[in-house]
């Protein structure tokens, strides 16, 4: 599992609009995460989505995606999801990134990350 990978569902129904046509989620140190689209952790509506992926270098606000935009066209990823009408949980995504793909924060002698 990964920490902090930024997850955006794109509903692929047109007439599902605003706020709800796109559900987020980051996951946590276990690789789970729970979508919001108009309120915190509230969900998602039913249906299809193509999903995009950012793998966040650190929480903070200078944040970069490790995996360099390569997961950001949700049509490019070709990745899909169906959230069912009744809830519950996803199958996990598998995704595997060879490591010279993946952008990684420079940590100094003194811990601090040095962004790039």
């Amino acid at each position: 599992p990964a920490l902090q990978v930024a997850l955006t569902f794109h509903h692929t129904d047109p007439a599902v609009q605003g706020n709800l046509r796109y559900a987020t989620g980051v996951t946590g140190a276990d690789g789970r995460f729970e979508l919001s689209c108009e309120g915190d952790r509230d969900g998602a509506v039913a249906g299809e989505y193509r999903v995009s992926i950012a793998w966040m270098s650190s929480p903070e606000l200078d944040a970069f995606d490790m995996l360099q935009s390569a997961y950001s066209d949700p049509v490019k990823t070709g990745i899909v999801a169906r959230v069912p009408a009744a809830g519950g949980e996803l199958p996990p995504f598998e995704l595997t990134v060879p490591d010279e793909k993946i952008r990684r924060p420079e940590i100094p002698q003194n811990g601090a990350p040095v962004i790039q």
